[in-house]
């Protein structure tokens, strides 16, 4: 999880995104049941996870996400993370309503059509960083939550069980 976005920042592309950016786009990916997809470094091709929470705060656009292990891109996107190797996140849109400075060349945008926000190495917004990388061991809380990770992981109910309560025997 980590900020898609934060308003405020003039990025690379001398684009600077104003808070409530998002908002109509969101609304609409609420109203569809989607949320914007999860890229690997802006390539359609690399799909690495699905992002589970999306919204603004004050800073800008908050992110909250889960890794698709089972395929080769999500496995490495996770161990590039966990090394601190990949920090960066970076959004991709169309503008749908923005000022812009002549003198300054900066481009202020009050309106975008996300559609991703991607993983990425160097993100134009400096500030735009992944802030807390977890893995399956971090999500087990409580017996229920091993047996759930189990049961995603193809073991039977009866052996999720039975090894739950091997472990918790220990």
């Amino acid at each position: 999880e980590g900020y898609g976005s934060v308003f405020g920042v003039k990025d690379s592309y001398d684009d600077v995104v104003l808070p409530g950016a998002f908002s109509v786009s969101l609304a609409e990916h609420r109203a569809a049941g989607t949320l914007p997809a999860m890229l690997w470094q802006h390539n359609p091709d690399e799909p690495c996870g699905v992002w589970t929470e999306m919204s603004e705060d004050a800073t800008g656009l908050r992110v909250k996400g889960k890794l698709v292990l089972e395929s080769e891109r999500g496995k490495a996107a996770l161990a590039l993370l966990k090394a601190g190797a990949i920090r960066g996140l970076s959004i991709g849109f169309m503008s749908k309503s923005w000022g812009y400075d002549k003198e300054s060349g900066i481009r202020t945008l009050s309106q975008v059509d996300l559609w991703e926000v991607s993983l990425v190495t160097f993100p134009a917004n400096g500030r735009a960083l992944v802030d807390s990388v977890k893995g399956v061991i971090d999500q087990i809380g409580t017996p229920a939550d091993a047996e759930k990770i189990l049961r995603e992981a193809g073991f039977s109910k009866a052996s999720a069980t039975a090894m739950c309560s091997r472990m918790m025997r220990m």
